[in-house]
């Protein structure tokens, strides 16, 4: 399983749904999606132009919107028009790879999400110390940051929501609402001293507590 079959494996379950990529960046997973009605954000999205004509052969791709701007400019001054009357059923966060700004991009998420709906994150399970920076690193790697930390926090408020990460493609952080969001609820969803505080040893150590991961064939058990 890797990330587009995930987020195209869940879009099944909803009628005419509204798909959200935070971080287009290439467009590679954002036009692999089966969906008539999505919009993607990316302050620097660049797609080559055979790329870009050969995704438009798919008919799924013929209907999209791109916004060229941050996710909190995104979710400031245009979701609240765009999510006024049909709310978002699947959102993809995938942009700036920070526990800060990924918690952020969730809390915003979950303001404009259809009640069944499902948030998905990236690079939620780094497998060294130097993907696990917060910082892009300097050489080329498969860089992932501290998303992780992101999951571990939502994971303390499983009376909210249920939150875990399967074992695939860079970790694939899925989040759903058990209970009707409000604004108490969404109030706790601020970064916290003590998930900051937490390092890639500690990550090393409490992994399946941390982040929940999940293997393939346990999905089921997930119902997802």
């Amino acid at each position: 399983m890797n990330v587009s079959s995930l987020i195209n494996q869940k879009l099944n379950f909803f009628k005419n749904p509204h798909y959200l990529e935070i971080g287009v960046r290439n467009g590679e997973t954002f036009f692999s999606i089966k969906c008539r009605k999505k919009f993607g954000v990316d302050p620097e999205y660049f797609f080559s132009k055979r790329f870009f004509l050969k995704s438009l052969m798919k008919y799924y791709n013929w209907r999209f919107t791109m916004f060229r701007k941050t996710s909190d400019s995104f979710f400031e001054h245009d979701a609240p028009y765009i999510y006024k009357s049909k709310k978002i059923d699947v959102v993809f966060i995938d942009g700036m790879h920070t526990y800060t700004q990924s918690l952020k991009d969730a809390k915003n998420s979950l303001r404009f999400l259809n009640d069944n709906g499902v948030i998905i994150f990236h690079d939620c399970n780094p497998q060294s110390p130097e993907a696990a920076t917060t910082h892009l690193p300097s050489k080329k790697i498969n860089w992932n940051g501290d998303v992780w930390k992101t999951i571990c926090q939502l994971r303390t408020l499983n009376e909210y929501f249920d939150c875990f990460t399967i074992d695939a493609d860079q970790g694939l952080g899925v989040l759903k609402a058990k209970v009707k969001i409000t604004d108490n609820i969404l109030n706790l969803l601020s970064p916290l001293d003590n998930i900051t505080a937490l390092t890639y040893k500690d990550l090393v150590a409490n992994r399946t507590e941390y982040i929940g991961l999940t293997k393939l064939s346990e999905l089921k058990i997930k119902n997802i």
